[in-house]
């Protein structure tokens, strides 16, 4: 019985000091699907392009952290073959379950057809709000 009493008792100490330390994880990553739906600047209706999405942010404490963000997204529209890379980075707000960020950065658009090319480069900027 006196063992019982003993690690009762231990228990319970270690309780409250795990209760007073605050824990958070000190980088989080993301990797996914990513569906991107885009105006054409009246060339075409609305497309939509499948891609994927990557990010990694390094958390400082509880609530803040600094992110950075890459996506490709491609689209083939008839003999024309178009795909986007944005890279981001900027802060994030930490509020549990959710996160608030406002990354800024740069997208490079790419399409192809009948063997010539052209490309774009442009400033690229994210405010969203998420789930974690």
């Amino acid at each position: 019985m006196k063992f019982f009493a003993i690690l009762f008792a231990l228990c319970l100490m270690a309780v409250g000091m795990a209760a007073g330390q605050e824990s958070f994880p000190r980088a989080e990553v993301f990797g996914g699907y990513s569906y991107l739906n885009f105006d054409t600047n009246g060339l075409s209706s609305r497309q939509s392009a499948n891609g994927w999405e990557a990010s990694v942010s390094g958390n400082f404490n509880k609530w803040f952290a600094a992110e950075a963000d890459v996506s490709g997204h491609y689209k083939k529209i008839g003999a024309v073959s178009v795909s986007d890379y944005a890279y981001l980075a900027g802060p994030r707000i930490n509020l549990r379950p959710i996160f608030i960020h406002a990354l800024i950065g740069g997208d490079h658009l790419t399409a192809s057809a009948l063997g010539l090319s052209a490309s774009q480069d442009g400033l690229a900027g994210a405010l969203r709000r998420g789930a974690v």
